[in-house]
């Protein structure tokens, strides 16, 4: 896991701390049900839907090209990160 200095320095302009306390408060332990393959080009960011799936999030947030070119999964929008600040913080 990043620690949050290295975060800052990746997303400059965003402030992490509400970022960060938003997330503890919102988040959640799911069991994920399983996919068939989703991401061909890498299989093992198929994880993240399937806990998103789980969790009945809105939104995933991330910078991984092989998400970020879905858009959108069963629903679920896959945003960048500075496009979540924007439009939940």
């Amino acid at each position: 896991m990043q620690q949050r200095g290295e975060l800052s320095s990746k997303f400059p302009g965003i402030e992490m701390g509400p970022l960060l306390q938003f997330l503890t408060i919102h988040s959640e332990i799911v069991l994920p049900p399983p996919l068939p393959p989703v991401i061909t080009g890498d299989p093992s960011d198929d994880k993240f839907l399937e806990c998103a799936l789980g969790g009945k999030a809105a939104c995933i947030v991330s910078g991984d090209k092989h998400l970020f070119s879905l858009s959108e999964f069963r629903g679920i929008h896959i945003l960048k990160p500075r496009d979540f600040v924007q439009r939940y913080l």
